[in-house]
């Protein structure tokens, strides 16, 4: 797990497949979804020819996300105008869920 002294964290395809056990479709959407669907977290992307791929990500950007419940509240976060972050600080500080 990434520190506050860590600003960037390192995802790529093997990592990701590992840890969460996907098969080659899943991985493919998953790629799809941090590529195109999440441009403002990631700083770096990168793709090679045999179908490996990277990106680094900011935390801090990542971190707006957080807490979101519905599409209404995606929509407003991937537009930076609110941060729903707060929410599950919290719930963390209340020891309940959301």
């Amino acid at each position: 797990m990434p520190t506050s002294d860590q600003p960037d964290l390192v995802i790529d395809n093997v990592d990701v497949q590992q840890h969460l056990q996907l098969a080659e479709p899943e991985l493919t959407r998953a790629r799809f979804l941090v590529e195109r669907l999440a441009p403002q977290v990631w700083t770096t992307a990168s793709r090679g020819k045999d179908g490996d791929w990277r990106f680094v990500l900011d935390l801090e950007r990542v971190r707006r996300f957080r807490g979101i419940l519905n599409g209404d509240e995606l929509l407003l976060a991937r537009g930076s105008a609110q941060s729903f972050a707060q929410r599950l600080d919290q719930v963390e500080r209340r020891g309940s869920t959301v």
